[in-house]
Parts: C-alpha cells; structure tokens; sequence
C-alpha cells in the first residue's frame, strides 16, 4: 500500500489540475521564477505548497531556496522517488482543501515523469494544482533540440526572465522523452539529470 492511499484512502476522487508547462530559458531563470512563485503561494488559500524534485541536485537547490521562505502556508522539498509523509500536509486533509504542487524539473523518462501525477491523481482525497517548471538548459532537452527552442523564443521576443507556456514546445519535450525510452538500459539512481543519461540511456555509456 502506497503513501498516498495509507494517507488518503484506497478510491479518492480524480482531483488534480495539471497546468501547463511553465517553461523559461536558462536554469537560473526558471529557480527564480519558483522563489518568486513560492512567495506569491505562500499567502494563498492551500493547505501546503510542496516543491517536487526528481534529482538530489535539483532537491538540495530547492532546499536552499525554501530556507528563506517565510510564507504563511507550510511548503516542503519532496524527493519524487522518496515519498514519505510531507509534515507540510499533516493528517486532517479533506476533499474541500487543496495543495499546490510545484515540480522543480521534467524527468528524461516519460513513466517517471508521469508517474508523479499520477501519484497524486491516485492517492490524494483533497484537490491539487499541479505545475511543472522546465527550463531549456536541461541537459537532456538541449542534447536533443540544440539552439531550436532558443532560436524561437529570441524570434519572439523573449526574454530569458519570461516564460512561455507553449503546447509545441511541451510536445517536443514529450517526444524527445520517448526517444530516450527507446535506450534506457538500467535505472540506476543518480544525482542529477545528466549523470541518469550517462548511467542509463545507451548511446551515452562508455
């Protein structure tokens, strides 16, 4: 038995709100935008804000950021692939609450990926937002599209502090994760996005 359904229940309501993809140039850009985010949540209505990580690196940074939050609603770091139970949440939580979910990257493969929504869509009784904050320096994404992605956004304008939430784009990260599917050899941990290529997808190891 899972976390979520000791927690919650074994049959809770499909409640969460997936938005889009909030997507940005750079990596510095994209953890400003979640400190800045964090702040904007942190006197809002939810019950807890948890930032959701898939790698050790992305969580140690998201822990640095959350020393120096000081909003109102409790907020934690969670590893994607360590779930115990958030204090952020506590134990009273009902169907007329709600969570908001912040995760810190994308996943080079798709199950994972989608294995964390899915978490939530199968486990958690009370509501929850769900947004995903990508950045275009992921290693995995600029292996695969070079300068594309970048070359469209400086067309349009944009600059490396704005996101985009762009369906072409989110399709495009969709699709390079299937084509890494297609060479995952193992699923050894590692601590960051790169060093999971190196160890897993074949075309990468020595």
């Amino acid at each position: 038995m899972g976390f979520f359904q000791r927690l919650f229940g074994s049959t809770p309501p499909k409640n969460v709100q997936t938005n889009p993809d909030r997507i940005w140039k750079t990596e510095e850009a994209k953890f400003s935008a979640i400190s800045e985010r964090l702040r904007e949540l942190g006197n809002g209505e939810a019950v807890a804000i948890l930032v959701v990580s898939h790698f050790e690196e992305t969580h140690e940074r998201i822990e640095d950021l959350l020393r120096e939050y000081q909003g109102r609603v409790p907020a934690e770091a969670v590893r994607a692939d360590r779930w115990s139970l958030p204090s952020a949440i506590g134990s009273q939580v009902d169907e007329t609450m709600f969570v908001d979910v912040i995760v810190a990257e994308r996943h080079p493969s798709l199950e994972v990926d989608e294995g964390v929504v899915k978490e939530f869509e199968d486990r958690l009784r009370c509501r929850c937002r769900v947004t995903y904050y990508v950045s275009l320096e992921c290693p995995w994404v600029v292996e695969q599209t070079g300068d594309f992605v970048h070359t469209i956004m400086d067309k349009m304008g944009m600059k490396d502090d704005e996101p985009i939430e762009s369906a072409m784009v989110t399709r495009r990260i969709t699709a390079i994760q299937k084509q890494i599917a297609q060479n995952v050899v193992s699923t050894q941990r590692a601590r960051s996005a790169q060093e999971w290529i190196d160890k897993n997808v074949r075309k990468n190891r020595s």
